[in-house]
């Protein structure tokens, strides 16, 4: 679906479907790297629409800010002397 949206909008890449909505996945709090158990989390460009399009951004925008998150928590081991290997199968 995302990608005959892609199609559709003519965007150049897959990411660019949700340039205007966003979440940061906090709404437990931050436990790494930042360690605000207050933080909040919040979902910008959020509208009232159902549609299974919206639905489908709105679960690239959250694995996108997954995706930021664990980023932010490699680099900040990485920056602080801790190195990580992947191993793929």
């Amino acid at each position: 679906m995302l990608e005959s949206m892609m199609q559709d909008l003519n965007t150049p890449f897959l990411a660019a479907l949700t340039e205007d909505l966003h979440v940061l996945p906090d709404f437990l709090g931050n436990r790494s790297p930042i360690a605000d158990p207050k933080a909040k989390g919040m979902i910008p460009g959020l509208t009232l629409d159902t549609s299974e399009k919206e639905l489908a951004l709105q679960y690239l925008a959250a694995v996108q800010g997954i995706a930021y998150g664990t980023r932010h928590i490699v680099e900040h081991c990485i920056s602080h002397g801790h190195h990580h290997q992947v191993h793929e199968k």
